[in-house]
């Protein structure tokens, strides 16, 4: 693994030029972060690659670069490196273990049996739990969807509305405020979802694991284990 040199200040210049850095403004302390990481990244020919253990996140010379200078990163045949991001990984462990508990009748000790699987590879794109059940809708959303915002949609603007036909029949229907506007962005409302979904009465955590201890986490086998410790404390 190197790192294009020639690249990297191609990017410098272009900041210093424009005063920004994508959408951020290009200050005197984004300069410095970024000459320092031209300093490291150019020394991972040597195999000297920098890991960071802050408590509950493993980093490293790598992550904690800025971004465009992880495009200047080759492979050793001069290949460049693409970033890959799995979106709403939190809930993705969430659904393969929800997967996992059903496929083998899983209800008591959750926990530990889960802990079997971590290395297996599961299809959480299933449709054993059922096609349209309450479930499968659930994993579909964090799959092919945006989690988030769904939830904060029907948060915020679906409300329940019964509609009486006559004394004897009624339908009940949801019904979307189309004009009303946000007053939180979908970055403040994720955690919120994760402390309902994840840190709720049935998973007892301490007010020690906060939000910050697993996100984001790498997603491999060792990181997951840590994940599923967090997320499936129960009491069954």
């Amino acid at each position: 693994m190197d790192t294009d040199g020639e690249k990297s200040r191609v990017f410098q210049d272009e900041f210093e030029q424009s005063g920004v850095r994508g959408s951020k403004p290009y200050t005197r302390k984004a300069s410095l972060r970024l000459e320092s990481d031209i300093t490291i990244l150019s020394q991972l020919s040597t195999g000297d690659l920098t890991f960071n253990y802050n408590g509950s996140r493993l980093t490293t010379s790598v992550c904690n670069a800025m971004k465009q200078m992880r495009e200047c990163i080759m492979d050793d045949k001069g290949n460049y490196f693409i970033e890959l991001d799995l979106r709403s990984s939190q809930l993705v462990f969430l659904c393969k273990a929800v997967v996992v508990a059903y496929e083998n009748d899983i209800t008591l000790n959750i926990k530990h049996h889960l802990d079997k699987f971590i290395q297996d590879n599961i299809d959480i794109t299933t449709d054993s739990i059922g096609t349209h059940s309450d479930t499968a809708m659930f994993i579909k959303h964090v799959i092919y969807g945006d989690i988030y915002r769904e939830l904060q949609i029907n948060d915020n603007e679906y409300h329940e509305e019964w509609i009486e036909f006559d004394k004897n029949t009624a339908s009940k229907g949801f019904t979307i405020a189309s004009d009303k506007a946000y007053d939180i962005s979908r970055v403040d409302y994720k955690p919120i979802v994760l402390k309902q979904l994840l840190f709720n009465y049935y998973t007892i955590l301490t007010e020690e694991q906060t939000y910050r201890t697993i996100t984001p986490l790498p997603f491999n086998n060792e990181i997951t284990t840590q994940h599923w410790v967090h997320t499936s404390r129960n009491t069954a």
